[in-house]
């Protein structure tokens, strides 16, 4: 897997996530976060991100512990969590906003 992803939200704007796993440990700063299910697209085709969740969030691990407990989360094979640090929380809505209508 990649330490990085990009997605592109519903105005165009490129989001560059910083890429973990399900169980590491993230910062306790704000930011957007995305539970996502990733896998292998097949011999050299990299790999395919389906992000399950938009989270705008002030402290990114505590919203990492609360999302873990979520059932549903885990059903659709939550296995890597995205990570954009942005600690202005206008901005975070912004972003959640922009990618909840695209992802």
């Amino acid at each position: 897997m990649e330490s990085t992803w990009s997605l592109t939200g519903k105005s165009g704007s490129a989001y560059t996530f910083t890429v973990f796993t399900k169980s590491a440990p993230l910062s306790r700063t704000g930011g957007v976060l995305l539970p996502a299910y990733a896998h292998p697209r097949g011999h050299r085709a990299g790999f395919q991100v389906n992000p399950l969740k938009v989270q705008a969030t002030d402290n990114m691990e505590d919203t990492r512990l609360s999302l873990s407990e979520q059932t549903e989360l885990a059903e659709q094979c939550w296995n890597y969590t995205l990570v954009l640090d942005e600690p202005d929380p206008v901005k975070q809505s912004q972003i959640a906003q922009d990618l909840c209508n695209h992802v």
